[in-house]
């Protein structure tokens, strides 16, 4: 009896333990913003493949982006978006210090921000990231 007590009290003790220690899921906001502001009027609704084809037409210019994230930094900072054809892109959060849980992985998104473009790499410096699956 005293055995079975003591392994049962034992598991609970190991169960609490890993619970204790597990990084909790954190809830995906709809939208997340840097520290800067941005006029909504100048930002231009573009295509990852518009981005490609146009790249110097749009480089330095604000640009929305739509795509589904890859791959993502382990602390948020910088991912990956691809659009349904395959193209992808890299979006850079840092600049404007902000970043996005790990739980974003998969998740469809509206990247806006300064579209940095040369041989053939592209990039956004991301000054707001909305998530289009979740509603307000």
């Amino acid at each position: 009896m005293k055995k079975t007590l003591l392994t049962l009290l034992s598991f609970f003790i190991v169960v609490l333990l890993i619970q204790a220690c597990a990084k909790p899921q954190e809830t995906l906001q709809r939208i997340y913003r840097g520290d800067s502001e941005f006029d909504p009027s100048i930002v231009a609704n573009v295509s990852i493949q518009e981005v490609i084809e146009s790249a110097d037409q749009y480089a330095g210019s604000f640009v929305s982006v739509t795509g589904k994230i890859t791959t993502i930094c382990s602390v948020g900072c910088w991912f990956y978006i691809q659009d349904e054809a395959g193209n992808e892109m890299y979006v850079n959060l840092k600049p404007q210090n902000f970043d996005v849980p790990q739980s974003s992985v998969g998740k469809n998104v509206i990247v806006t921000g300064i579209l940095e473009a040369g041989e053939g790499n592209y990039r956004i410096s991301a000054f707001q990231i909305e998530f289009t699956d979740i509603k307000e």
